[in-house]
């Protein structure tokens, strides 16, 4: 199988034929030519496959509107972009964060493409922090479409401002796993290239020890971000908080079900429940 660079290198020489193709013998349906006839590589459909060539410098989305057309509804291959996308763009539904179908890696030199439905914010959960200077280039972090020049609102670099959205309920906009899209998956730079331990003083998602009390308190962290806690302190690692006992095989990470460093208080581990342990206190 090939790799997502093979494909890449594939794909900048092999489209080349297909321009020229469309642009003049092209003739037939679709289904009449062949996969190596429209430029594109073996397995091409996958998403992994034409998504990582589409969000590469070396070919982009640029070279996809030369057969799908300016607006990727079809153009001379006559196939629309939209019919697996499920909306009318260049990339799958929402959310497209993490993963295969993340924005995140896309090379920067396509923010003209992106420019087209997502100016100043247009049709993005995410908006500008404040207008772009007339005349700016599109760019990602320039207020042009969606993020502001470090992709985070005025004040972010302030602890008790990011801390909080980090350890809030994870979403496609908040949670420690939000913050994984943009600083990579252990949080030492990503496609960001910004490194969450510079700040930190240590190589964790959150600031050094001791991190109970005020801003910087885990006490306050919900607790569907255990799993990103788990690959430091599973069973208690990096900590000098110990689980009580050994948890089950399989169980999921969770801050008091003894996977971690608490365990359940004594209780059973469905009392961690404030639905259970409530009706119990009143």
């Amino acid at each position: 199988m090939k790799t997502a660079a093979q494909i890449v290198t594939a794909v900048a020489g092999g489209l080349l034929l297909a321009v020229a193709l469309t642009a003049g013998s092209f003739s037939g349906s679709k289904e009449s030519i062949s996969d190596a006839e429209r430029g594109h590589p073996a397995g091409w459909s996958s998403a992994f496959a034409h998504g990582a060539a589409a969000k590469s410098q070396s070919a982009g989305f640029s070279i996809c509107t030369t057969c799908h057309g300016a607006e990727y509804a079809g153009g001379a291959s006559s196939t629309s972009c939209f019919t697996c996308h499920g909306v009318d763009a260049p990339h799958p539904k929402a959310p497209w964060r993490g993963g295969v179908y993340t924005h995140a890696n896309a090379d920067p030199v396509h923010a003209a493409i992106c420019m087209l439905c997502h100016a100043k914010g247009s049709n993005s959960a995410v908006q500008p922090a404040s207008p772009a200077p007339a005349g700016s280039e599109p760019g990602c972090f320039n207020n042009t479409l969606c993020h502001a020049i470090p992709g985070h609102r005025p004040g972010w670099s302030d602890p008790a401002r990011h801390g909080v959205a980090a350890k809030t309920v994870p979403s496609a906009t908040a949670g420690l796993s939000y913050c994984k899209s943009c600083h990579g998956a252990d949080f030492s730079g990503g496609s960001a290239s910004a490194s969450c331990f510079t700040c930190h003083g240590v190589n964790a998602p959150h600031a050094a020890g001791p991190w109970s009390g005020k801003a910087r308190s885990h006490a306050t962290t919900d607790a569907g971000n255990a799993p990103v806690c788990a690959p430091c302190h599973a069973k208690g690692a990096n900590s000098s908080m110990r689980p009580s006992s050994p948890v089950p095989a399989g169980a999921s990470p969770g801050c008091f079900n003894n996977t971690l460093c608490h365990a359940s208080f004594g209780r059973s581990t469905e009392r961690s429940d404030a639905s259970r342990h409530g009706a119990t206190a009143e």
